[in-house]
């Protein structure tokens, strides 16, 4: 990354990565700084976007990222990761949520200190300037996720993408902020419903599994596919490796799978 990096050069990035894999489109989802990059990736290659998914990000930097970025800033070049940490946990996370990983940054934030803040540096001040002006130029089905109680940047920001985006959809969650995609229970199942959508009911959706060879899941695959209620087939299940797994305890809890098909 090099100063004065912008959003737009991100999303040319990630245009130049999809070229250079043969990927003509995809889905594409973005939370946060990736949902400012997305935005322009959905303005500028418009063709390499099948669905769009924004979550808890906005149209344009307002006064409320702009503080706590300088703020962030501060604290960066005090070399005060923990406080960093501490103050970003706080903005992001609510109730039990936030206790818990609270006291995991107070134990372990010394051990996550980076050795240079470059990459952040450079990156914050990207938010800082980012204004997706011709955002009302975005076609491709969206689905907009925002967090009512937004420390960070706000629920303007989700509202304001709707009114701009013609074809969305506005998903609001009262009791969350910006680390809604963390917390609510549902977010994951809401966003693959989005995608794989059953063309007699949209909130039941199928899974497929692609890959151009063995796909290995992680060596801990409890609760892979947990709390998939409508989930009841799973495609090319084949293409699985289970070489690696350690712990498949509850892999398809609360799902109408049945599990005696995988081996």
């Amino acid at each position: 990354l090099w100063e004065g990096i912008t959003v737009p050069d991100f999303a040319a990035d990630i245009a130049a990565a999809m070229d250079a894999l043969h990927l003509t489109n995809a889905c594409v989802l973005g939370v946060s700084q990736g949902g400012m990059i997305s935005q322009y990736i959905a303005i500028n290659y418009p063709e390499k976007v099948e669905k769009l998914i924004l979550v808890v990000t906005v149209l344009k930097s307002n006064e409320m990222i702009a503080r706590n970025i300088d703020y962030w800033l501060n604290l960066v070049f005090k070399d005060d990761f923990k406080e960093l940490m501490l103050d970003t946990a706080k903005k992001s996370y609510t109730g039990k949520f936030l206790k818990k990983n609270i006291r995991m940054i107070k134990c372990f934030s010394f051990l996550m200190k980076p050795k240079k803040y470059d990459r952040f540096i450079v990156q914050a001040n990207a938010c800082k300037t980012h204004y997706a002006k011709d955002a009302n130029k975005i076609k491709s089905p969206t689905l907009i996720v925002g967090g009512a109680c937004d420390l960070i940047l706000g629920v303007e920001g989700s509202v304001e993408l709707h009114n701009q985006i013609e074809n969305s959809k506005l998903v609001i969650y009262d009791e969350y902020s910006h680390g809604v995609y963390e917390q609510a229970k549902d977010f994951n199942k809401r966003v693959i419903a989005y995608l794989v959508t059953n063309n007699e009911n949209t909130e039941f959706y199928d899974l497929y599994l692609q890959s151009d060879g063995i796909l290995y899941l992680n060596p801990d695959a409890s609760m892979y596919f947990a709390n998939m209620t409508n989930l009841e087939k799973i495609d090319n299940m084949e293409g699985i490796g289970t070489d690696n797994i350690i712990n498949m305890s509850y892999m398809f809890a609360e799902t109408g799978y049945n599990s005696d098909n995988f081996n």
